[in-house]
This record gives structure tokens, C-alpha cells and sequence, in this order.
């Protein structure tokens, strides 16, 4: 099957997810943000499209012959090129395997508990039902940090995604080649998540700013 998916996607998605962690405090409503972040971009690309001066005739019949060229592909957008990208069939019914053994990382009851109220408000856990969350909180692992430690680095491969327990960390990006911070966790997030469900490089570096903090990794 044959899928047409833009070519600027995992830039365009980037760039909001770092628009959301500079914003200060953070939205508590992400679609209401979404919404007004993306009308705020779609206004800008449309006043650089009227800068650049350039009309458009209407179309001739299609009974008529014309020797006027199509106008080039104006850059500028750079969300707004395509390309296609093959992939095959899913079937879940084929890929479910009930003899593959599950990722099971032992916990006592008050890190289970303290692992459940770290996701409870994270968007990406809220569309699993009970058997599913069971399972991805098995499968979550306990890592304890300490002050200046390299969580993930920009431009790395995705290894982890990370749910924030406690401690506070700064999001750090490299800017027209200065590392710059951007924003900071305190006591509660998640990050990585891009790297793994886009297959890109990390997007940001997250470095421990406090003393014995601790993430949880899946």
C-alpha cells in the first residue's frame, strides 16, 4: 500500500513540541494550543506567500490549448513539499503473538504506584484501556539520575522514552550552532517519544538539573 505523507511532517511536529515545552507555564489545554499555534503558522506562510508579489491567472478550459507554463514550486513552506512512501499491509491479527513472553520489570507496591500518578497526565497514556496500561507499566524500568547527567543528547538515536518521576531537567537545543536552554521539566513530563515513533534523531538534549531524580524508561 501506497502512502502519501508529507515530507515536512516530523519537522513541522519538532518544532510544536518544543513551542509547548518553552511555553511558560505549560498548556494545560494541548488541542486549544495546538489550534492556535497552527492558525499562527498557516497566517505567516500565507503573508510570505503575498510578500513575494506573485499572481495566479485562472485556469483555462480544459478544451483549450494554452502555451502558458504551470508556475515552479515557490519555497518557502517547508512542511508543504511530498514525497511517497511504500509500505506494507498491518494486519494485527497476524502480528499477535500470544506465546511471545511479555517485559515484566519487578516493582514493589510504591513504585507502581508512584509509576501510575507520574502517567496519569500524560497525553500518550490516556488511550489505553486497563489491560494495556498493565502491560506498558510492566514493561517501564526505574533509573535514578544525579545533577548534569546527559539524559538523551540532540541528534542521538532513539533508544528510550522517558516519564518523569521527580527532579527537575532542562531541555537544551542546539541554536545556529549555540546550545541553548529552552525550557525545563520540574517534577513531571515525558520525553523521547518523537525519536521513537518517527525513527528520527533526538530533538532536543535533556540534562539532570538536580540531585537524585528519578525517570521511568520504556
Amino acid at each position: 500500500m501506497n502512502f502519501e505523507i508529507p515530507e515536512g511532517l516530523t519537522d513541522l511536529l519538532q518544532d510544536f513540541t518544543v513551542a509547548v515545552l518553552r511555553e511558560r507555564p505549560h498548556p494545560n489545554d494541548l488541542i486549544d494550543f495546538a489550534a492556535n499555534y497552527f492558525a499562527k503558522l498557516q497566517e505567516g506562510n500565507r503573508k510570505s506567500e503575498n510578500k513575494r508579489g506573485v499572481t495566479f491567472s485562472e485556469p483555462a478550459n480544459d478544451d483549450e490549448e494554452s502555451d502558458i507554463e504551470e508556475p515552479p514550486v515557490l519555497p518557502g513552506n517547508k512542511y508543504g513539499r511530498r514525497k511517497s512512501v511504500c509500505a506494507e499491509r498491518y494486519d494485527p491479527d497476524e502480528d499477535d503473538n500470544d506465546n511471545e513472553p511479555k517485559v515484566v520489570y519487578p516493582k514493589s507496591d510504591d513504585q507502581r504506584d508512584r509509576l501510575a500518578k507520574a502517567v496519569k497526565p500524560i497525553l500518550l497514556f490516556r488511550a489505553l484501556d486497563e489491560t494495556q496500561m498493565q502491560d506498558v507499566l510492566d514493561a517501564m524500568f526505574e533509573k535514578k539520575t544525579s545533577r548534569g547527567e546527559h539524559i538523551i543528547d540532540e541528534g542521538d538515536d532513539g533508544d528510550n522514552f522517558y516519564v518523569i518521576d521527580s527532579g527537575t531537567f532542562d531541555i537544551l537545543k542546539d541554536i545556529n550552532g549555540e546550545v541553548k536552554k529552552v525550557g525545563m521539566y520540574d517534577n513531571t513530563g515525558s520525553f523521547g517519544e518523537l525519536a521513537l515513533m518517527y525513527n528520527t534523531p533526538r530533538a532536543a538534549t535533556i540534562v539532570a538539573s538536580s540531585d537524585d531524580g528519578i525517570i521511568w524508561a520504556l
